[in-house]
């Protein structure tokens, strides 16, 4: 991901053009979570399946990065 670092608005493609997306790093994500009483419970970042990749060999850029991240957390509060 370009700009890792670099928090805020971006817009690009994704499906169609012009998506507006924010952009967080994931030290922003989990420690906000911490910061508000809550607690990491589990973290996942999906791929795409080797077997899809497979069959759709234009997929298989999207193994340079996960293009989603899960992030299950508790109220402790």
């Amino acid at each position: 991901m370009d700009d890792y670092s670099f928090e805020g608005k971006r817009v690009g493609n994704w499906i169609v053009d012009g998506v507006v997306k924010y952009h967080r790093t994931l030290e922003t994500y989990i420690n906000s979570l911490i910061d508000n009483g809550f607690r990491i419970v589990r973290v996942t970042e999906p791929g795409v399946a080797e077997e899809y990749m497979n069959l759709r060999p234009d997929f298989r850029d999207e193994s340079r990065r996960p293009p989603f991240l899960f992030v299950k957390a508790a109220n402790e509060k």
